[in-house]
């Protein structure tokens, strides 16, 4: 079987009517690879058809949205990465290479490779294919300083890597900001009051009318409801 978004659709799809979670699931974290993304959209359609009124949401990965921005902003030293890369592969033994699923991986391989700079120089006199690919003196000067300063391109890097951050903002939606109010190890430290905060802690009202099914709860939330003038952290106080 191909791997497909659309198959690997049917395949999740299947599991799930198989072990009769349906109604039961509410979103889908993947990468944000194009066969994903696909795989999401399918998901969407067959889960929201089933699903009351909690709409079905699809969600990228931080962690690799994190490597994509690291990986981009890498990019401004990417011809000296590579040759690098080709560098090590030719020392059989060299356990450093950079892996593309790991951006810190990068960080391993330009330590090894300066650690290891004066056998390089030495195979490259009787190795034309070393030679080649050896870094020139400035270029092993700045990455040195890099692995042992941390200074080397810093704020071109960081704002290669924050320009791609970026591009992921607008997929956040009310779903994402009421799970990190809900996570006990945030709440609401991340957020500033506002319009986004005050109808995230609306939804969740919601949701606590709709669902709670203890009389006590149904009754705190009602009253809720009925009072405007209640503060965020009197609500979640009457929750408890």
């Amino acid at each position: 079987m191909r791997h497909t978004g659309v198959n690997i659709a049917t395949a999740i799809n299947n599991i799930l009517v198989e072990f009769n979670l349906m109604d039961k699931t509410l979103a889908l974290t993947t990468d944000n690879t194009s066969a994903m993304l696909v795989c999401g959209r399918t998901l969407a359609n067959n889960l929201n058809k089933e699903l009351d009124s909690q709409a079905f949401h699809h969600y990228w990965c931080t962690a690799h949205v994190l490597n994509l921005a690291a990986h981009h902003g890498l990019e401004i030293i990417d011809q000296e990465i590579g040759n690098i890369r080709s560098l090590m592969s030719k020392l059989k033994n060299s356990p450093e290479l950079d892996i593309a699923t790991r951006w810190n991986s990068t960080y391993y391989m330009l330590k090894k490779m300066i650690r290891m700079q004066g056998v390089l120089r030495m195979l490259a006199i009787n190795h034309d294919d070393i030679q080649n690919l050896m870094p020139k003196a400035e270029t092993l000067s700045k990455i040195e300083d890099y692995i042992k300063n941390n200074k080397f391109n810093q704020y071109m890097l960081a704002a290669s890597i924050s320009e791609k951050i970026k591009e992921y903002e607008t997929i956040i939606d009310d779903a994402t900001t009421v799970a990190t109010i809900l996570d006990p190890g945030t709440k609401l430290s991340l957020f500033e009051i506002g319009y986004r905060t005050t109808k995230a802690i609306d939804q969740i009202r919601e949701i606590f009318d709709k669902y709670s099914t203890s009389d006590k709860l149904t009754h705190v939330s009602s009253n809720i409801v009925k009072d405007d003038t209640i503060t965020t952290c009197d609500y979640f106080c009457e929750l408890k």
